[in-house]
C-alpha cells in the first residue's frame, strides 16, 4: 500500500512540479510565521521575515567557510525540510530559531560592512 501511495505522489510531482513547488513554499511560509491561535500571527511576520531574509543573507556570506557551519545549516535544513512536509507551524520551527538569529546578525554585520562602512559612526 505504501509503494502504491509513493509512486503515485512521485508521478503527481513529476506531472506538475510547480504546483508541487508552490505548495512546499507555502507549507516554508507558514512553518516561519503561522501559529495554532492566529492571535500574534502579525506580529511573528513582522519580527521573522526580516530575520529570516537577514539569516538568508548571513548565511550566503559564509560561502568560503560553509564546512565550518554545515552541521548549523542541515540542522536548519532538517527542521525545515521534515516539519514543512508534516505540520507547518512556527511552535516547531522555535528550537532552531536562535541559530537563525545568529546568522541574521551575522548578515546585519555584512551589510554594515559592505554598504554601511563609509559612514562615520555617531559618537554619543
Amino acid at each position: 500500500k505504501n509503494e502504491i501511495l509513493i509512486k503515485t505522489a512521485k508521478e503527481k510531482i513529476i506531472s506538475n512540479p510547480l504546483l508541487y513547488l508552490k505548495i512546499v513554499i507555502f507549507k516554508i511560509w507558514k512553518l516561519l510565521t503561522f501559529t495554532i491561535t492566529g492571535t500574534y500571527d502579525l506580529y511573528i511576520k513582522i519580527i521573522n521575515v526580516p530575520l529570516v531574509f537577514l539569516a538568508l543573507f548571513g548565511i550566503f556570506s559564509f560561502y568560503r567557510r560553509y564546512d565550518d557551519f554545515l552541521p548549523l545549516f542541515f540542522l536548519i535544513a532538517y527542521i525545515i525540510c521534515i516539519y514543512s512536509l508534516l505540520i507547518s507551524m512556527f511552535r516547531y520551527f522555535v528550537p532552531v530559531f536562535p541559530i537563525v538569529i545568529l546568522f541574521s546578525a551575522s548578515g546585519i554585520d555584512r551589510i554594515f560592512l559592505k554598504y554601511l562602512n563609509n559612514y562615520k559612526t555617531l559618537e554619543v
